[in-house]
Parts: C-alpha cells; sequence; structure tokens
C-alpha cells in the first residue's frame, strides 16, 4: 500500500502531465545527468507546466513565466492590491535642466540639481481614472483601460520605472507567492477581522495594516509542490 500510495498514483483529471520515471526515484537519475537538458525535453514533450518525481515527492515545473503573466483575475488582484497599500514617494535627481510641460499649457523649468519627489497614489486615488477609487475591486483590471483628461493611461499603477525590468520581476514574485500559497492552502478571514490600511504611513512602500488580523490555514488535501525554473 506505501508503493501505492507514494510510486504509482496516476495523474487525475486537470492535473499536469506527469513525466515517466523509474517506479522507485522517478526522475532522479535524468535530472541529475543534465537537468537543462531533461527539463527542456519535458517541455517539448509535455509543454510548458509538467510534473517530475523524486522519489516520492512531486514537483510541477512552470517553464514560462508568461504562463503566470497570462492570468488575468491574478493580475487584476496584485495590481489592485499595490493600487490600493501603495503609499510611496519616489524621490528622483534632475541630472539636466529640463521644462515640465502641464496639461493645461504651464511650463515648469526644472533645474538641474534639484530633487523631485514623485507620488503614485496621488494617481491611484483619483476619481477621474478609477471609478470608487477607494473601493477594493479584484476584477478592477480584468480587460480594462484607464483614463485621464481623455488620454489613456497605459500604466496606471506603479507608472514609474515603466522601462525597469525589476520592476516586472518583483510583481511576477508577487504572482508566484499568491499562486503557490492557493495552490497549497484554504485560506479565510477569522470570524469578525477586517483588514484595514494605516494611512497614517503614507510616504513608506507599503501601507502596514492597523492591526495584525487573524488568517485560517487549512493545507490543502492531495495538493502538489510546485516549482519554476
Amino acid at each position: 500500500m506505501i508503493y501505492m500510495r507514494y510510486f504509482i498514483r496516476r495523474r487525475r483529471d486537470g492535473e499536469p502531465d506527469i513525466v515517466p520515471g523509474h517506479f522507485l526515484w522517478g526522475n532522479g537519475e535524468s535530472f541529475q545527468k543534465n537537468a537543462v537538458d531533461f527539463l527542456h525535453q519535458c517541455r517539448k514533450n509535455h509543454g510548458e507546466i509538467f510534473t517530475i518525481r523524486f522519489f516520492h515527492q512531486r514537483l510541477t515545473i512552470i517553464m514560462d513565466p508568461h504562463s503566470l503573466e497570462a492570468m488575468s483575475k491574478e493580475h487584476s488582484v496584485v495590481q489592485e492590491t499595490l493600487r490600493m497599500c501603495s503609499g510611496v514617494f519616489m524621490v528622483r535627481y534632475v541630472t539636466e535642466d529640463c521644462d515640465f510641460k502641464m496639461d493645461n499649457g504651464e511650463v515648469y523649468r526644472i533645474r538641474k540639481g534639484d530633487r523631485v519627489a514623485i507620488y503614485p497614489p496621488a494617481i491611484h486615488k483619483d476619481p477621474e481614472i478609477f471609478e470608487d477609487p477607494l473601493t477594493y475591486k479584484f476584477d478592477r483590471f480584468i480587460d480594462a483601460k484607464f483614463y485621464k483628461n481623455n488620454k489613456e493611461i497605459k500604466n496606471p499603477v506603479l507608472t514609474f520605472g515603466t522601462l525597469c525590468p525589476g520592476k516586472r520581476y518583483a510583481l511576477l514574485q508577487a504572482k508566484w507567492y499568491i499562486f503557490s500559497q492557493m495552490n497549497k492552502f484554504k485560506m479565510s478571514l477569522a470570524a469578525g477581522q477586517k483588514a484595514e490600511m494605516d494611512i497614517n504611513y503614507h510616504g513608506h512602500e507599503i501601507l502596514p495594516p492597523v492591526k495584525d488580523i487573524d488568517i485560517h490555514f487549512k493545507l490543502r488535501e492531495g495538493h502538489q509542490e510546485i516549482t519554476m525554473q
């Protein structure tokens, strides 16, 4: 019964393909010989998401980070959470004299050596851009476009760092964390608990909660461990 449970469990409907391997140690030998070649061969045979086995341990591999970025609901949840909770001031050093033109036509001279503070939450809470800006809506960013003064805003959340690769990497990490936790646990707020942001911390990176809240965690039965390569 132990061998049946750990080594011969079949793939269930909806699960990623399980890569065939030795009935005892699974894919361990192939992985150790050349991990890169092994994973690329698995990708060729089974697609972007598949499961490998080391003895009784199963790991679901996601080869392409775009698989996470394509999850529209998760993307919307992350964007809306950042919109609501970001309180950061971005301070930048001016390297050259330049003119800053406002939408109303006014022009301001920004001098070399000055420091400019950018405050993204002013955009995040703008009612002209976001309907009911103080209300959390998990699906706000699903197939949505946003406008200000009849102009489309391409990056309405964290508009700074549009060309920064670190921004994308940080968002991918957040999505991966959510994905892995939801895969492993069932979660719910304890009765009577409510998450509220402490607005006294505006100017910090992320607004903390007014107080800690209790969350119930329950391990999902039959979940598979997942990893990203």
